[in-house]
């Protein structure tokens, strides 16, 4: 579990890195093919490092940018989702923080879900341990 654990977490931070670096000031049309276009290359690299990630698993790209014009302060510029999971994001224009949009303009945020199953069949004794049976690693950039 450790294991598939950090693996998760690699990929929640090379969407998000590779998202902000390579999409997140285009302009809102660009934006949408950019993303789309990370989000399926992570999701397939996440298929040689996970066991049927791209059934299983989820990768969620999503771009923020400050609201010039009216309430929220905050607008999604687009998010993709590339997987096989029917996972969705934990957050919208309502969690996400005003003070960082409004320091930073825009942000990126890559999330990746990926159910877990242990690989002994005593899946009871394990509940004994609380262990999550969903793995889901945030990064936000």
């Amino acid at each position: 579990m450790l294991m598939m654990s950090l693996r998760v977490s690699n990929l929640s931070r090379e969407i998000a890195n590779v998202t902000f670096r390579d999409c997140a000031f285009l302009n809102d049309t660009a934006i949408t093919s950019c993303l789309n276009s990370n989000v399926t290359r992570i999701s397939n690299e996440g298929n040689l490092l996970l066991k049927n990630f791209n059934g299983l698993g989820t990768v969620i790209a999503s771009a923020y940018a400050k609201n010039t014009v009216g309430s929220p302060s905050i607008r999604l510029i687009n998010q993709k989702t590339a997987g096989g999971g029917k996972y969705t994001s934990h957050f919208n224009v309502n969690n996400v923080d005003s003070a960082v949009i409004n320091t930073h303009d825009r942000i990126v945020i890559g999330e990746v879900i990926y159910p877990y199953t242990p690989i002994t069949p005593v899946k009871s004794f394990l509940a004994l341990f609380n262990l999550r049976t969903v793995v889901y690693e945030v990064t936000i950039y």
